[in-house]
């Protein structure tokens, strides 16, 4: 019994480190907007179609939280329900997303964010997400204070 159990945990062992590699292949390969409504004055909602091609097993991805900062002040708090990527696929996504002003903020600057006229360089983005297998294994990703602008112009 007991070598079966080393035995099992050398493929175990090994499974790991061969989707090692696959995991970094994980792309976004497309993202869009595709609707956008106002919540009363200080809310909006938006459904977002997001693009994943995902060479490894399936994946969830679960308390999506982020914060969009202008000048280092909160401006808007958005929050997304789970997401399940099927694995070994290449799929479009729709992801609920909700969003809340902070409170201060005014909302006539949300309309400049969405027109051209807006400084995306005075603007941040801080996230935290938990991926986990669909066993439950997984772990809390946060990345602070990103800015906005660049990973605009990565996408």
């Amino acid at each position: 019994m007991e070598r079966f159990k080393v035995i099992f945990v050398a493929i175990f062992a090994l499974l790991l480190t061969a989707c090692g590699s696959k995991v970094k292949d994980i792309s976004v390969t497309s993202f869009n907007i595709v609707s956008m409504a106002p919540q009363g004055l200080s809310g909006i909602t938006a459904l977002v179609e997001i693009g994943i091609h995902n060479p490894t097993v399936g994946f969830e991805v679960t308390n999506l939280n982020a914060t969009i900062k202008m000048k280092g002040q909160d401006m808007i708090y958005l929050s997304a329900d789970q997401l399940m990527v099927e694995g070994h696929s290449e799929k479009q996504y729709d992801i609920p997303v909700k969003g809340k002003l902070a409170e201060g903020f005014n909302p006539f600057q949300l309309l400049r964010l969405l027109s051209n006229e807006a400084d995306m360089q005075d603007m941040t983005l801080s996230v935290s997400a938990r991926p986990a297998l669909r066993g439950g294994v997984g772990k809390t990703i946060e990345i602070n204070d990103m800015p906005l602008k660049e990973l605009i112009d990565k996408i």
